[in-house]
C-alpha cells in the first residue's frame, strides 16, 4: 500500500469520525437545563420580546446585573432570525466550533509550521468530541472558546507583523471575550502580559505603545456595559456579578480544599439546594472543621443563600484553613486541582463507551503537550509560544474551575510539532518587523513542491 493511499484512508476515517460526532449532536432535541434554563434562554427570549435584559419570566422584568451580555445577545439574535429555534443555535455553534479549528491552523501558519503539522492538528481537533458536545447545549463554552482562540491568533499576528489593524482587532476581541465570560479575565491578563514580553523582545520601545492600545480598546469595549450596570445598580460592574460571587466566603473556603473538579457540581451548584444532601469528604480537612462546615451548610439550605450566620462561619473557617494549612491551601490544593482538571476532561462525555475510548487518546495528547511545551521553550520562537502557554495557564489556574475550562484546541499548537518530528525541524525562524516571514514561508513551500516533483 502506497504512502498516499494510507494518508487517504486515514483522512477518510478522520472525516467519518468527525462528521459522525457532529451528526450525533445535531439529531437529538435540544434540552434547556441548568444555566440555560435559568439564565441564557429566558434573557434571550426577553430580548427578542422587547422586555430588556432580564431573566424574569413574568412582569416586572427587572434588569439582570449578574450575567454578561455577549452570549444572551448571541442566542437572542439566532432566536430572532430563526423564529426561536434552539436547533439553529446548535447548528451555528457547531460552525463556530469548526471556526475555532481554523484559527488554530492560522496560529500554526504564523508559527511557520508545515502543511503536514497543520493537517495533524486539524485531525486531532476534528475527532476530539469535547467542544462539539457543548455545541449541543445552550452554554457559553463554544462562543468563549471561539473568541479566546481568535484573540490568541491575533495577538501572535500582532507580535509577528507590525500591523495596526491587528492591534485594534486583537483589543476588541479580548474585550468581547470578557463580555461573553467574565472568568476569561485571567486568560486575557496572562496573554496580554505574555504579548507585552514578546513585543518587547522583538520591538523594544514600540511594545508599550501597542499593548497600551490593546488595553485601551478593551476598556472602551467594556465601557457601555459598565455604564448600563452603573445606571441600574449604582455600582461599577464591568464583569457583572462574578466578582461578588468569587468574593463569597463560601467560595473562598472551597478554594482551601476542593482539589478535584468531580466535587464542583455538588459543592457549588447544589450547595444550597434542599433536594440534595451530601457529606464533605473526610480526608480533605480536620474533623472539627468538617463538622462546622456541614453545620454552616445546614443553616444555608433553608434560606437558599449563605448570607448571615453561614457567611460568618465560612469567613472563620477560611481564615483558620489559610493559617493552619497554608502550604496545602496555596500550593498543593491548586496543583492537584490543575492536574485533575486536565486529566478528567473526558468525564464531560456522558456516553460510557465513548468516554472509555477517549481517555487513552486524551492522556497521550496531554503527554505530547507537556513534551511539546518543554521543546517550545528552547525554540527560537519561545516568545511566541509564551502567548499560547498563557492561554493554557489562564484556563487552568482559575479557582473552582471545572473540566470544561480546558479544551484541547488551546494546546494543539504546542504539541503537534512533537507528534511529527519533521514538523519541528521544518519550523523556521521568523524575523519580526519585515516581510522576511512571508518570503521564508513561500520559499519553504516552493522547496517542498520541487522535492515532490
Amino acid at each position: 500500500m502506497s504512502q498516499n493511499t494510507k494518508q487517504t484512508i486515514i483522512f477518510m476515517v478522520v472525516l467519518l469520525i468527525g462528521f459522525s460526532i457532529r451528526v450525533a449532536i445535531l439529531l437529538p432535541n435540544v434540552e434547556i437545563r441548568g444555566d440555560a434554563e435559568i439564565r441564557y434562554d429566558p434573557i434571550a427570549r426577553n430580548l427578542v420580546a422587547g422586555n430588556g435584559f432580564s431573566e424574569k419570566l413574568v412582569e416586572p422584568f427587572e434588569p439582570d446585573g449578574f450575567d454578561q451580555p455577549g452570549y444572551p445577545y448571541f442566542v437572542a439574535a439566532i432566536y430572532w432570525l430563526f423564529n426561536g429555534s434552539k436547533k439553529a443555535v446548535v447548528i451555528i455553534q457547531l460552525l463556530l466550533e469548526l471556526g475555532t479549528l481554523a484559527f488554530v491552523i492560522c496560529i500554526l501558519h504564523y508559527l511557520g509550521y508545515s502543511r503536514r503539522v497543520k493537517l495533524i492538528a486539524l485531525s486531532i481537533g476534528f475527532v476530539f468530541p469535547f467542544l462539539p458536545i457543548f455545541s449541543g447545549v445552550i452554554l457559553t463554552e463554544v462562543l468563549a472558546t471561539f473568541f479566546v482562540t481568535l484573540a490568541c491568533c491575533l495577538l501572535i499576528k500582532t507580535t509577528i507583523r507590525n500591523n495596526l489593524a491587528s492591534i485594534f482587532i486583537a483589543g476588541l476581541t479580548c474585550g468581547i471575550c470578557l463580555l461573553i465570560r467574565p472568568d476569561t479575565i485571567v486568560v486575557i491578563l496572562f496573554v496580554t502580559i505574555a504579548t507585552t514580553i514578546a513585543l518587547w523582545h522583538h520591538h523594544k520601545q514600540k511594545s508599550f505603545i501597542k499593548i497600551s492600545i490593546i488595553y485601551l480598546i478593551i476598556i472602551f469595549t467594556l465601557l457601555p456595559w459598565t455604564i448600563r450596570n452603573y445606571y441600574y445598580f449604582q455600582a461599577l460592574r464591568p464583569l457583572g456579578g462574578i466578582t461578588e460571587q468569587v468574593g463569597f466566603a463560601y467560595s473562598k473556603w472551597l478554594d482551601t480544599w476542593l482539589d478535584d473538579p468531580k466535587y464542583f457540581e455538588t459543592f457549588w451548584w447544589q450547595a444550597t439546594d434542599k433536594e440534595y444532601s451530601f457529606e464533605i469528604p473526610e480526608n480533605k480537612m480536620p474533623e472539627d472543621e468538617r463538622i462546622r462546615a456541614e453545620s454552616a451548610l445546614f443553616l444555608a439550605k433553608p434560606q437558599n443563600s449563605f448570607e448571615g450566620e453561614p457567611n460568618r462561619q465560612f469567613i472563620t473557617l477560611t481564615n483558620e484553613a489559610r493559617q493552619k494549612r497554608s502550604l496545602n491551601t496555596f500550593i498543593f490544593t491548586p496543583l492537584r486541582r490543575t492536574i485533575f482538571t486536565w486529566v478528567r476532561m473526558p468525564t464531560s462525555i456522558h456516553q460510557k463507551y465513548l468516554r472509555m475510548l477517549t481517555y487513552p487518546f486524551w492522556i497521550m495528547l496531554l503527554l505530547f503537550t507537556v513534551i511539546g511545551m518543554i521543546i517550545a521553550v528552547r525554540s527560537e520562537q519561545c516568545y511566541l509560544f509564551l502567548i499560547l502557554f498563557a492561554v493554557v495557564l489562564g484556563r487552568t489556574v482559575l479557582p473552582l474551575t471545572s473540566s470544561l475550562a480546558i479544551e484541547p484546541r488551546y494546546m494543539l499548537v504546542t504539541c503537534t510539532h512533537k507528534i511529527t518530528p519533521e514538523g519541528w525541524r521544518e519550523s523556521t525562524r521568523i524575523k519580526i518587523g519585515d516581510s522576511s516571514y512571508e518570503k521564508d514561508f513561500y520559499r519553504r513551500a516552493n522547496r517542498r513542491h520541487s522535492e515532490r516533483i
